[in-house]
């Protein structure tokens, strides 16, 4: 049967997605025309959008054969009005017409000198005249409507049963299961298809939408679930009990709270199960999520197994471990981050905490068996780089403040295991604006106010980043070929600035391994998205793209900040700090540590205080151009504020006023006005920003995906509406019962 449509148009379908013969009734139409009835008079159609017309000829078409393209002009009556309409190109259509035959068009009818004119008229074939019509969207220069179309036809006469299998097989369910989840307005998949090619009113075209929108979601929701299954696996097992942890805890000097109780109690549990764990902690910023998993991983290496934390950056890593090994100094702590030579070998039972450093020196484990992993603000690491640290036996656990979409949609929709901690162990109350560029002296005047009480306060300035940023991509060497990667680079849109170089020795960087390479490029957002992506896909080779702060705008950045803190300095003499991206790691060590020490009162910053980094006294922080940043940075540099309890202001600046900024920006920013906790935040940004790919290996962690139907992206609001649905359905089916 297959010959009946042609290899050439299968290629072209390929370039919309379109990949096998099975998948051809999958590809949506992107709008239905009635054709089913014209309108009954040219003056019942003027001035509206294009309308369907049954007009005569007043005069055979007059075609001027000399113009590039042709030129056709036309008379038209309706019995009572006539219209003028001219045409360009296609004169070989309307060659056959002639004076009194009936023509089936589609136009726009305005009035021209006082005259009736149809603009941009359109010839309905005699196949679509009579019916609601599909039409599908083609791609210049390759395929159009008419071609689709005619083929569709056919597909759906005689391929039907083949892309039933296939839904079916790709979902995993039977065709029942399918229409009863998501289709139970038609009998068959087959009549699902029949309704979105061949639909008998607008009603219908307008109830298949929903379904094939439901079909997308209920694709998604057994995707999910899927990722979730995990086989029983007796090495991933860690047991305890109870008692080592009540001595732990004996030994703190504060009380734990309930959540954070119970989330170790979680934690515990799992361990303890014959199932590889697969939790996410959901612990809002000063909450204390990383005592509650510090507690069980050091329950892990006393029964000798290898536990790897991986932090986002080298100040957060620095910290975790020696609040580790401050609170058990028996427990074996090894720090691994970039620039720093650790050739030893992985021991049973210690604790390792690093940066993404520890992702190039695992490789060169020779045992490099992972026990039980944790993930600290997972934002910043690929699906890809999960992957390679996790192993069938690997027990996983994320920790976060603000989940990223994917993982919230994993909780909300596929049964992922979460903890939450919301109870926090400090009594305090933050006060969250977004402040217009004719209100910052006011702000201003506040954070003068909370100094004069005895308090720190913050003001962070973003690197301001131009179209084009400066991206270093690194490559293992000995994987890939250097040309192959050149011309990959160059085809996604880069420009190359540094063909290849060997970075030093000593280079103080997270990501190199000895054999590593790298090619500096510079790139716009799409650019650099397409090539992020590249990377994740193919991360075995080592690839990965960093962005590299250029120098221009890193000296920008430190004008600004060191501008801002002469500033500050003749208001507070002697109290002021700088942490800047010009400052060696040492100098910005140093910096925080005064800042932590209270030897300070006032820190001007660059984005440095984001995640985790505790300053106890800071009590009032504004950010610059703050519609710069995602909601979960924003909130995780919100929760360095009040630390120790009491109330903090939080001012979030833009450069016009409020009124002004984008609808996107508002909303964003709106979160965390609305929101003050953590967990709420990632299920609205998830809302706004999609859940990414939801498959087993799905790399993208945002956005919105395209689904089973090749061009109909899938939104959280469809899964949304698809589980109220079935809420419905079950409340009908108990109080039938």
């Amino acid at each position: 049967m297959e010959e009946l449509l042609t290899k050439g148009f299968m290629s072209k379908m390929e370039q919309l997605g379109v990949n096998s013969l099975e998948q051809l009734l999958l590809y949506l139409p992107s709008k239905y025309l009635d054709y089913r009835t014209p309108a009954s008079s040219i003056s019942s159609c003027l001035n509206k959008d294009k309308s369907y017309l049954k007009l005569r000829l007043v005069s055979n078409p007059t075609i001027n054969e000399s113009s590039k393209p042709n030129q056709i002009k036309l008379q038209f009556t309706d019995g009572v009005m006539s219209a003028n309409a001219m045409c360009f190109g296609g004169a070989f259509q309307w060659r056959h017409f002639k004076a009194g035959d009936y023509v089936h068009m589609v136009g726009k009818v305005e009035l021209y000198n006082g005259n009736p004119q149809i603009k941009g008229l359109e010839l309905v074939p005699m196949r679509e005249q009579g019916r609601v019509v599909p039409h599908y969207k083609g791609k210049e220069k390759v395929i159009d409507h008419q071609k689709i179309s005619e083929n569709m036809a056919v597909a759906l006469r005689e391929y039907s049963s083949m892309t039933v299998n296939y839904v079916c097989r790709t979902l995993g369910v039977s065709e029942m299961d399918v229409i009863d989840n998501a289709g139970e307005d038609f009998a068959s998949l087959a009549d699902v298809f029949r309704a979105v090619h061949r639909p008998k009113s607008p009603e219908e075209a307008a109830l298949v939408s929903g379904v094939v929108r439901n079909i997308n979601a209920y694709h998604a929701i057994l995707m999910s679930l899927n990722l979730q299954k995990k086989s029983s696996n007796p090495d991933s097992v860690i047991s305890y009990g109870v008692d080592l942890i009540k001595s732990l805890l004996g030994r703190l000097k504060f009380a734990l709270t309930n959540d954070q109780k119970r989330t170790i109690w979680d934690i515990t549990k799992d361990l303890n199960s014959q199932f590889p764990m697969d939790r996410l902690v959901s612990g809002d910023v000063g909450c204390g999520k990383t005592l509650a998993y510090a507690v069980p991983a050091v329950c892990a290496q006393k029964q000798g197994k290898t536990v790897i934390i991986l932090m986002p950056n080298l100040l957060l890593a620095k910290q975790v471990a020696d609040e580790i090994s401050g609170l058990f100094p028996e427990v074996p702590t090894r720090l691994i981050i970039g620039g720093k030579k650790d050739n030893s070998e992985i021991q049973n039972g210690e604790i390792i905490v690093g940066t993404s450093a520890i992702l190039w020196w695992i490789k060169k484990q020779k045992n490099n068996c992972i026990d039980f992993l944790i993930i600290d603000e997972q934002q910043k690491l690929g699906s890809k780089q999960k992957k390679q640290l996790i192993g069938e036996h690997t027990n996983f656990l994320e920790a976060t403040a603000t989940a990223i979409p994917k993982t919230s949609a994993l909780v909300k929709y596929g049964g992922k295991q979460v903890s939450i901690i919301q109870e926090c162990p400090v009594k305090k109350s933050i006060v969250t604006s977004i402040v217009g560029s004719n209100e910052k002296r006011a702000a201003y005047n506040k954070l003068i106010d909370i100094v004069k009480q005895g308090y720190q306060i913050a003001v962070l300035y973003p690197i301001r980043k131009k179209e084009f940023q400066i991206y270093d991509f690194y490559y293992s060497h000995q994987a890939t070929d250097h040309n192959t990667v050149i011309e990959a680079l160059v085809e996604m849109g880069a420009s190359i600035n540094h063909a290849q170089f060997t970075p030093s020795e000593d280079a103080d960087d997270e990501l190199l391994e000895p054999d590593t390479h790298v090619i500096r490029l510079k790139a716009n957002g799409p650019t650099a998205k397409r090539i992020t992506e590249y990377c994740q896909k193919n991360s075995d080779s080592g690839f990965l793209l960093v962005d590299v702060v250029d120098s221009e705008d890193e000296e920008n950045c430190k004008r600004s900040v060191e501008a801002a803190a002469k500033q500050w300095e003749e208001i507070f003499p002697g109290r002021v700090v700088m942490i800047h991206g010009g400052l060696s790691t040492d100098d910005k060590i140093e910096a925080i540590r005064k800042a932590k020490a209270c030897e300070c009162d006032v820190i001007i910053t660059s984005s440095v205080i984001e995640i985790g980094l505790t300053m106890p006294e800071l009590r009032g922080l504004l950010v610059v151009d703050a519609d710069k940043y995602g909601a979960s940075t924003l909130h995780q540099f919100r929760g360095r504020l009040a630390r120790n309890g009491g109330e903090g202001q939080f001012f979030m600046a833009v450069n016009c006023t409020v009124p002004k900024l984008s609808e996107k920006s508002f909303n964003r920013l709106n979160l965390l006005v609305k929101y003050k906790n953590g967990f709420d935040i990632a299920a609205e940004d998830m809302l706004q920003r999609g859940f990414g790919d939801l498959s087993v290996g799905g790399i993208k962690q945002a956005g919105y995906v395209k689904g089973i139907f090749p061009d109909l992206k899938l939104i959280p609001q469809d899964i949304e509406n698809l589980l109220v649905k079935k809420h419905k359905k079950r409340e009908r089916n108990l109080t039938a019962a």
